[in-house]
């Protein structure tokens, strides 16, 4: 069953307790890298410090926008609404979003339903898998700007190396 998104929201992006960690913004800091823009995006993260995720893209209404790294985005990104957490009764809840659920009251029912039988990825679990491709330094939970600039200086310093 699938829980698409509205056309045109990005609400999700605007939560500040979005977070990542640098390992999973490493993709994202060696695209940045590739086209040239590494110390474009340093310098937006040492300017003022905004709640959201730097790369949310605002439309023309107020509730429109849109991720701007969609295809590079990080695994807490990727699996919203279709992952869930455990809740008292081990069962997994999904985390879906709201105006989802309210615009499609009775398809979130029933997900959140069928998430009790099957398996639904659950955040936890695979924030734990991906931990173990990286070091303590580069699996902590962090902002998502934070992430991104701790994986673009990870990028910028085996860059210069590199140049030696």
């Amino acid at each position: 069953m699938k829980l698409p998104c509205l056309e045109g929201c990005g609400q999700c992006c605007l939560n500040p307790e979005v977070d990542a960690s640098t390992l999973e913004m490493i993709p994202i800091a060696l695209k940045i890298f590739d086209d040239g823009k590494l110390e474009e995006w340093l310098t937006k993260l040492d300017g003022p410090t905004q709640d959201h995720c730097l790369f949310y893209v605002r439309g023309n209404e107020p509730w429109q926008g849109q991720c701007g790294i969609y295809q590079e985005r990080p695994a807490l990104c990727r699996m919203f609404g279709v992952g869930g957490y455990m809740n008292k009764e081990r069962e997994v809840t999904l985390s879906i979003c709201k105006y989802i659920s309210q615009k499609y009251p009775a398809e979130t029912l029933a997900a959140k339903e069928k998430a009790k039988t099957e398996k639904a990825p659950v955040f936890a679990i695979w924030t734990s898998l991906v931990s173990n491709l990286g070091t303590p330094d580069l699996n902590q939970r962090l902002p998502i700007n934070e992430a991104l600039k701790r994986a673009l200086h990870k990028i910028s310093l085996l860059a210069q190396y590199e140049n030696l």
